[in-house]
């Protein structure tokens, strides 16, 4: 009897430690869409060129990521070069690991504060550098989160 209480105590600890990590994980999503939709200022590296400050934006009816000049009010033009679906199979990856990281105007990023969003093509990322490895930390988490809900089947 003692050892069936033990394992029922053990099972609803380790369901309430799910469920407990399920809403800290849709919070930190729910934060992270309002500081997005807001902007948050990161540097932008690219392909070519030097990295660029950038303001970055959720658009939250098609969440699709964008991006604008600095200090921007709100996200720019609709145009395609500048904006970055979260879409299934977007995978989210923290540090300098993707070929435009590699480049050599990229060498002085911190790899702390550096994330980047990979989609199915070779030449699909959007690579940012953050201020800082806590703000980094938390746009990934958030975003981790806002894949996850992307990934997970609709219901009616």
């Amino acid at each position: 009897r003692a050892e069936a209480e033990a394992a029922a105590r053990a099972e609803s600890e380790r369901l309430h430690a799910a469920k407990l990590e399920e809403d800290l994980a849709r919070a930190a999503a729910t934060e992270t869409r309002a500081r997005l939709v807001a902007g948050v200022d990161c540097r932008k590296h690219g392909r070519a060129g030097n990295p660029k400050a950038r303001r970055l934006f959720l658009d939250p009816r098609t969440d699709e990521l964008a991006w604008g000049p600095a200090g921007a009010k709100k996200s720019g033009s609709k145009g395609a070069a500048k904006r970055f679906p979260l879409v299934r199979g977007v995978r989210l990856v923290r540090g300098k690991t993707t070929a435009v990281f590699r480049r050599q105007a990229s060498v002085d990023a911190s790899p702390n504060a550096c994330l980047s969003l990979v989609g199915d093509g070779p030449r699909e990322s959007l690579d940012l550098e953050l201020d800082s490895k806590q703000l980094r930390d938390t746009l990934a988490t958030g975003i981790a989160a806002l894949l996850v809900r992307l990934d997970a089947p609709a219901t009616a």
